[in-house]
């Protein structure tokens, strides 16, 4: 069975697996690339690339550490790591609670809790601060859109038995299952 690489990143006391130098080689490309595919409007997420780069970014500072204090320390890269990706997801998701829950069971240890919190709060204020969360956008951030009406087949389904668009909403004056310009009691 092979190992895979992306599994190794975040294990802990492997520390030396990886050189410093494959791990900023690995943090820089798929940083590259994951800027490259988000601005060519293509269908990708932001979750899976931001815990990789924060994995290697922290994983990279943890085998640097490692090799600067020597194999008899007690550094822990994939610790570094884990805090990493917590990070660089806090600071561009924004999410809090959720993060850090999903960072504990990817651990399953519940004594890292108060790094992964700190490093969590510390990227959400630092993000904050630079500009809004792009998961959750502001009120009132463009009132052009606001006084557009709703779309006109918001309420609407594609019926394939009848091949026809059919509405989804119920007549508002008996709230049977028809719509309102063919319901029988509608005036």
């Amino acid at each position: 069975m092979p190992i895979h690489l992306t599994a190794l990143e975040f294990s802990r006391w492997v520390a030396g697996y990886f050189s410093w130098q494959a791990l900023f080689l690995f943090t820089a490309f798929y940083f590259l690339a994951a800027v490259y595919i988000y601005g060519v409007a293509v269908p990708s997420g932001l979750f899976v690339p931001g815990m990789l780069m924060g994995g290697g970014l922290g994983r990279f500072v943890g085998e640097l550490i490692y090799a600067l204090a020597g194999e008899s320390s007690r550094v822990d890269p994939g610790l570094y790591a884990l805090v990493g990706a917590a990070s660089v997801l806090g600071g561009v998701t924004r999410m809090t609670m959720s993060l850090v829950v999903i960072c504990l069971e990817i651990s399953n240890d519940i004594d890292l809790i108060i790094p992964v919190m700190l490093a969590v709060g510390v990227a959400k204020q630092v993000g904050d601060q630079f500009n809004h969360s792009m998961c959750k956008p502001r009120s009132g951030s463009n009132p052009e859109l606001a006084s557009l009406p709703p779309l006109p087949l918001a309420n609407r389904a594609f019926d394939p038995s009848r091949g026809q668009t059919t509405s989804t909403s119920a007549c508002p004056v008996c709230r049977c299952s028809k719509p309102q310009r063919s319901c029988p009691r509608t005036p």
